[in-house]
């Protein structure tokens, strides 16, 4: 009786073991994933700032008017793109 015991305990014991191999081991494919996503995002944010920056050399467009008259005239908003 006490030696199907120990046998019962042990086998717990490798059953355990293996869960938590297999869980630690989901884990770490998970994690790899995630930062894999992570850096997608932050590479597509990027992009994202750097089309939307607006190019010191490019000339003011005709629909941009000084303050004084932006009231009464009707705005456009130039975007420089990387794709342009």
């Amino acid at each position: 009786m006490f030696e199907n015991a120990v046998r019962t305990a042990k086998q717990l014991a490798d059953d355990k073991q293996t869960a938590v191999k297999d869980i630690t081991a989901r884990y770490m494919q998970e994690a790899l994933m995630r930062k894999s996503l992570y850096n997608q995002l932050q590479e597509l944010r990027g992009n994202i700032r750097y089309a939307a920056t607006p190019s010191p050399s490019l000339a003011l467009p005709a629909c941009v008017t000084p303050a004084s008259r932006m009231a009464s005239a009707a705005c456009c908003i130039v975007v420089s793109s990387m794709w342009t």
